[in-house]
């Protein structure tokens, strides 16, 4: 029996292996095509543009076009199907899909210019919008963009017609082009395909400046009777800095911080303080921001002595930031749009070098269509810069809402995939410096999963991915992920490789807790040469480290409890991240450890409490 049984499952292979693969379902079939542009006779193949497929009986499919300019969907259901093709720099374009098509992008056109105020300054972060008129009159918004240090803005992908430009800041009054307060006076800019319109300036004039006294007082005690003073210059050129942010800081007791803005001629003031020692500093968009005392960054800043009753004057000369800029490629010497570009600072963190980044403001956007970027507000010292191709995130079966630079690997200056190879650039004071890359070409793959909680139910949260601390790196890390709905989530455009997986639950809003506690969770990942999927991250509460501060004399008067705070420092990423990452999911200045240490309490008895650890 057992012979015969053998015999029958010999057979069995033996005609597994000779039938032949089976013919495609019926009913089904293929969308396929080549994307091209055409300049004079020339015809180039459009690389890497985001393709989407909708129709037919399933959800929106999306893939892109590969160095060839090819794409394929299959296999699909029979039915009407539409692809759109999306690239920076190029006209949007939507057909019916059919097979071996060949579809022509044409190029975009342009809208630059600059946005100052009335003494010829630049305006930074000033919102610029292109709107065209809907049917009824109604202006409808198609591009937005923001100024960069330098007042510039560039406004791409835009389609041949006539559009009306707008300028708003924060803290001047909106303008229309040319020089109008409506749009009904304003003059409509008109845009052709594959060119560029530039010139489209703005002169803003300013709002209402501060009061030059921003009187403040403490919260949950009484007003003190003393004041500080000053004024905030250019290092260089001795004009006041308007708009400039003026912190102080108690450097005894407790722990808060009070904030005023400089008003036109750069001065600064904070009424009813209580006597004490205070740390105060200023920054400012296109300045380095120093401490009070501080000639140079890096060095230690003076405490001011604060005695009751008593105004101090206390002055801030910032030096010029420097900015880096430059153009990132393709392998092809195309630009490479849509990268993040980010520098990072060797330091030695957590038991070894990492490369890692200066907490900003803001973080630059990605390159635009001419693959072109610019950071702003550099310190001075040596700068490592990579390019990170942005990993589309969203949930499962999804499509991303930006046009993803795909096909690369995480690519350090000069161009290189391995940071310890990468050349770091020094950045001095009031210089600009230039960066051009080209991307290393790396095949990608889909990272997809569910975020969970204790208990196993999907949660809202956020995630990333790291280089582990088991490799011995200085890779930079940074959040890649900003989005989780419903606990599911996919990553597109992954390279292959050894990744942490880090991720945590949106804490519930509530007004009582500013801060509330997070559930964490981190996951070690290996992404080969096909998708990932069907990955759980489980998120936690962290726990508390308790203990007691003794002191070895016990003669000496023990210090108030306000003199002393207990600080957990992780000493690896994997499991223990810091908390203001979790929180913000921003780049960490590690300069700035009581910023981001998990939250602690002193009591009375010198016995401590650090919450909501992780890695324990």
């Amino acid at each position: 029996m057992r012979t015969a049984s053998f015999a029958i499952l010999i057979a069995a292979l033996a005609f597994g292996q000779a039938v032949p693969e089976p013919p495609p379902r019926e009913g089904t079939i293929a969308v396929s095509g080549r994307v091209v542009t055409v300049t004079g006779n020339d015809q180039r193949p459009v690389r890497r543009a985001k393709v989407s497929l909708t129709g037919g009986s399933g959800a929106a499919r999306v893939t892109a076009t590969d160095t060839a300019g090819t794409f394929r969907f299959d296999p699909l259901p029979a039915g009407d199907y539409r692809v759109t093709v999306q690239k920076p720099g190029f006209v949007t374009l939507e057909a019916a899909a059919s097979s071996e098509s060949t579809m022509t992008l044409e190029r975009a056109g342009a809208i630059e210019g600059t946005v100052v105020d009335g003494a010829g300054d630049p305006l930074i972060n000033v919102s610029v919008y292109a709107l065209q008129l809907q049917d009824g009159g109604e202006p409808r918004p198609v591009a937005i963009v923001r100024t960069d240090d330098l007042g510039r803005y560039r406004m791409h992908s835009l389609p041949a017609g006539d559009y009306y430009v707008e300028a708003a800041p924060h803290e001047a009054h909106q303008a229309f082009y040319p020089a109008a307060s409506v749009l009904e006076d304003a003059k409509p800019v008109r845009v052709s395909l594959g060119r560029d319109t530039g010139s489209i300036d703005f002169t803003l004039k300013p709002a209402a400046a501060p009061a030059e006294d921003s009187a403040v007082a403490l919260h949950g005690g009484p007003p003190g009777t003393a004041r500080i003073v000053g004024q905030v210059v250019d290092a260089a050129s001795t004009k006041p800095i308007r708009n400039a942010s003026v912190r102080i800081v108690p450097v005894d007791g407790q722990r808060f911080g009070l904030l005023v803005r400089t008003d036109t001629q750069g001065r600064f003031a904070f009424s009813s303080l209580p006597a004490g020692r205070y740390s105060a500093s200023a920054e400012a968009e296109r300045f380095v921001s120093l401490e009070f005392g501080q000639k140079h960054f890096g060095e230690a800043g003076t405490p001011i002595q604060l005695g009751g009753g008593e105004e101090f004057r206390a002055s801030f000369m910032l030096p010029r930031a420097s900015a880096l800029e430059g153009t990132v490629f393709d392998e092809f010497g195309d630009p490479a749009p849509n990268v993040i570009v980010r520098t990072a600072r060797k330091q030695y963190v957590g038991g070894r070098h990492r490369l890692i980044t200066l907490l900003s403001r803001r973080d630059p956007p990605p390159t635009d269509d001419q693959g072109h970027y610019r950071i702003q507000g550099l310190p001075p010292g040596e700068h490592y810069v990579v390019g990170l191709p942005r990993y589309a995130a969203g949930v499962s079966g999804t499509e991303a809402d930006l046009n993803d630079a795909v096909g690369f690997a995480p690519t350090y200056y000069p161009g290189t995939a391995d940071s310890g190879a990468a050349t770091p650039l020094t950045i001095t004071p009031g210089v600009d410096a230039s960066a051009p890359f080209s991307l290393v070409p790396a095949k990608t793959v889909s990272v997809s999963g569910v975020i969970v909680d204790e208990a196993g139910e999907p949660v809202a949260g956020m995630l990333w991915l790291t280089t582990p601390d088991m490799l011995p790196r200085i890779d930079i890390n940074l959040p890649r992920v900003a989005l989780a709905r419903d606990g599911t989530f996919l990553l597109r455009h992954v390279p292959p490789g050894s990744y942490t997986m880090q991720g945590f639950a949106v804490p519930p809003s509530r007004s009582d807790t500013p801060m509330p506690p997070t559930t964490f969770g981190w996951l070690p990942i290996s992404v080969g040469d096909s998708d990932l999927t069907n990955v759980i991250l489980q998120v936690r509460r962290g726990v508390a480290l308790r203990g007691r501060v003794v002191l070895d004399d016990a003669s000496t008067p023990p210090p108030g409890r306000e003199h002393v705070r207990v600080t957990a420092i992780p000493v690896e990423f994997d499991s223990a991240p810091i908390t203001e990452i979790i929180m913000a999911g921003a780049p960490v200045d590690f300069g700035r450890s009581a910023a981001t240490s998990p939250p602690s309490e002193t009591h009375a008895d010198l016995s401590f409490e650090v919450k909501n650890l992780s890695g324990m």
